[in-house]
């Protein structure tokens, strides 16, 4: 709207909303300050109006940071979730193998001990095998002799 097109619709306003100014007994003057009043304030408003205009562009853009910043930080959110989740299930696993582990060196210690014992029985029984050896041998020896003797002695008919 140019400058003219406003002192014209002001004094469109200015007639409309009181009659004319010699009805009213106002003067040309007084017509004159009025209209100069109302130019000035439609300029303040004009001014008003590019300020807030622009008080609310500035604040839709720290409504759109704010957005933005809203969404990265529900990204992160899921992020740490998701980590979380992770770190859990390794958690799990960590435990399951130490279980599995503790289960190994039970019987790992299991079977130690039965190894243990079947060496024990194995010596065992190798000290009875010697000893039955021994026996046998000194029996055979024991009938060679006796052999011997009956063999050296003859019969008597």
């Amino acid at each position: 709207m140019s400058e003219g097109d406003n002192q014209q619709n002001v004094s469109n306003n200015l007639e409309n909303n009181t009659g004319s100014g010699e009805r009213e007994g106002l003067s040309a003057q007084e017509n004159e300050r009025r209209m100069k009043d109302l130019t000035k304030s439609d300029k303040d408003t004009k001014k008003m109006l590019k300020r807030r205009e622009k008080d609310f562009k500035s604040a839709e853009k720290h409504l759109s940071k704010a957005e933005k910043q809203v969404e990265a930080e529900a990204k992160a959110n899921k992020k740490v979730d998701k980590t979380a989740k992770a770190q859990l299930k390794a958690s799990e696993k960590k435990t399951a193998a130490e279980a599995k582990l503790n289960k190994a060196n039970a019987n790992s210690e299991s079977a130690k001990q039965g190894l243990g014992q079947a060496k024990e029985t194995h010596v065992k029984r190798k000290s009875e095998l010697e000893n039955m050896t021994h026996e046998r041998e000194k029996a055979r020896s024991e009938r060679t002799k006796v052999e011997r003797e009956i063999g050296s002695v003859k019969p008597t008919a």
